[in-house]
């Protein structure tokens, strides 16, 4: 079963599971610069064209900001 991979502020990454997370192997896309830029999760628009940084934290949650995009969102 597929998993979203998250990577942490300490560039560690992890998966989600039932009421904690595990940490794993970061893929070979996470050494992707881009992610030195967002410590939360980068969305691609709907164009394709750009990238933002999308973080869970802070109340109120900050605006998505703009981010250069991995190389894996320009396939």
């Amino acid at each position: 079963m597929g998993r979203t991979v998250f990577v942490r502020e300490d560039d560690h990454c992890f998966v989600e599971v039932p009421d904690s997370t595990e940490v794993v192997d970061c893929p070979a896309e996470a050494n992707d610069s881009a992610y030195d830029n967002c410590d939360a999760q980068i969305v691609l628009d709907g164009s394709g064209d750009k990238c933002f940084c999308v973080s869970g934290r802070g109340n109120p949650r900050p605006m998505p900001r703009p981010v250069p995009c991995p190389a894996s969102a320009k396939k």
